[in-house]
């Protein structure tokens, strides 16, 4: 039996506790698009969508755009865009079926349908997974990068748009032909301060070639900062034919996460929302420290963990935690990062931090080192370097940040494949000794301001590190 409408009925009588849909699917109008619709999104966004319309009902319906590959779209359609999201903490499970997920359209191949949707009067909320390197943005200057291949080419042409500015601002320029309201747009990537740097990135990009449209966006536009957590690994051949034979029935794009979920969102909408406040998610004024208390405790550990589990030779976060050199030295970075940002006295730091731990040690998550290991160029820069820069600022030296470094550089002087925007730039630090390497990625001023590379003792601080890492 294939997962779809037509199955969802004999679902709930087939001896397994599934959690379906409690709202009419057919009726549900799109009020939502996503752009970068993945795991993560389908294991975050999305369930929350799922939550509200569960209970409040409202015309929430996701559509998802591929920027780039069909794969997603060619999984999701033959099912009607349902899919399981199962939950894993060790040997328990709770598997529910989502279906906020109208369709799935493909940016490549199907341009002028992204844009109309996009532009669709019924759509209210723009949400974003794009990674970090999908803004544009140079990770020094924090300005758009007009170089930057996807930017260059839609900044100058005309026809199809290849970058997640390019369709936005094609989008956005209709609403504003036809009168439409403006939208929210959300940012849910790793990014500190993430809504305002789309803001800044979209409105440069527009004001390069209208002026009006940027005016426009920036009068009638919102972009609230977001903090998003949770653990959600790329979904293997392996585990995708193993849920199979659990369950007895086939789902061609299961996602597999962790029980833990966390949303904070500014209170800063343009329009209508979801009741995602009313379903787990955080509306709040600042979302500020819980992003920095994230960036650099979650993000910075599992950046530490995959460098350091890949040069030791362990696959996944749960293998590498294990690993008493990795744990300790995880554990030390949370302490270096903790003065760097201010929560509230009824954030319990320290509950906070173990729960990482138990987090990573859940054995029912494959999350690959590698997976996590890529796209460095574009986190360290928001994980490590705003640790870094507290210390230095307080005549100290950090040294888990500046081990997390050392990791990364092992990383990259190693057989490992390097999977990042840079990679032909970062393929430098294997030339020469160790010392030259050091100086080489420091020296990067696309990653590291020079607060932090003209210092002589974050330089020896890293060489040190990477001695004690026998690199």
């Amino acid at each position: 039996m294939k997962l779809c409408n037509d199955t969802l009925t004999a679902l709930a009588s087939n001896g397994r506790d599934i959690v379906l849909p409690e709202y009419d699917r057919a009726s549900i109008q799109p009020g939502i698009v996503h752009l970068g619709v993945g795991a993560f999104h389908r294991a975050h966004q999305a369930w929350y969508t799922e939550a509200a319309m569960n209970r409040f009902g409202g015309n929430w319906g996701i559509i998802g755009v591929s920027l780039r590959r069909p794969a997603m779209r060619d999984a999701l359609a033959p099912q009607d865009n349902l899919y399981s999201l199962v939950t894993r903490r060790d040997a328990s499970e709770r598997c529910q079926i989502i279906g906020a997920l109208n369709k799935v359209l493909v940016a490549s191949e199907q341009p002028d349908a992204v844009i109309e949707a996009l532009a669709a009067p019924t759509v209210h909320v723009i949400t974003l997974t794009v990674t970090e390197k999908g803004y544009g943005l140079d990770a020094a200057s924090g300005t758009l990068n007009i170089n930057q291949d996807d930017i260059a080419h839609d900044l100058n042409n005309n026809g199809t748009p290849q970058s997640t500015l390019g369709f936005l601002t094609r989008a956005l320029a209709l609403r504003q032909q036809r009168n439409l309201l403006g939208v929210t747009l959300i940012s849910c990537d790793n990014l500190s301060d993430n809504g305002r740097k789309l803001r800044i990135a979209l409105l440069q990009f527009a004001r390069v070639n209208n002026r009006l449209l940027a005016d426009w966006i920036d009068q009638h536009c919102r972009f609230p900062n977001t903090m998003v957590d949770r653990i959600v690994p790329a979904t293997t051949d392996t585990a995708i034919e193993k849920f199979s034979g659990n369950y007895s029935f086939a789902d061609g794009a299961p996602v597999f996460t962790e029980p833990f979920s966390q949303w904070v969102i500014e209170r800063n909408f343009a329009g209508p929302v979801p009741p995602w406040d009313k379903v787990g998610a955080q509306f709040v004024d600042d979302v500020t420290p819980f992003e920095a208390a994230k960036l650099r405790t979650l993000n910075a550990s599992h950046s530490l963990v995959a460098y350091l589990g890949c040069l030791e030779g362990h696959t996944s976060v749960a293998q590498a935690i294990k690993d008493n050199f990795i744990r300790d030295a995880v554990i030390a970075l949370m302490r270096e990062a903790e003065p760097t940002f201010t929560l509230p006295e009824s954030f319990p730091v320290d509950d906070y931090q173990r729960a990482l731990i138990e987090r990573f040690e859940n054995q029912a998550l494959e999350h690959r080192c590698e997976q996590i290991a890529m796209d460095g160029s574009q986190k360290i820069p928001q994980r490590i370097i705003p640790v870094i820069e507290w210390h230095i600022a307080r005549d100290s030296i950090p040294r888990y940040a500046c081990l997390t470094i050392a990791a990364w550089l092992g990383f990259l002087r190693s057989d490992h494949t390097v999977n990042d925007p840079l990679a032909d730039t970062l393929r430098k630090t294997k030339n020469g000794n160790l010392a030259e390497g050091i100086k080489t990625l420091l020296a990067m001023r696309d990653i590291f301001p020079a607060t932090i590379a003209d210092h002589p003792g974050i330089a020896d601080q890293v060489l040190r590190e990477s001695h004690r890492l026998s690199l």
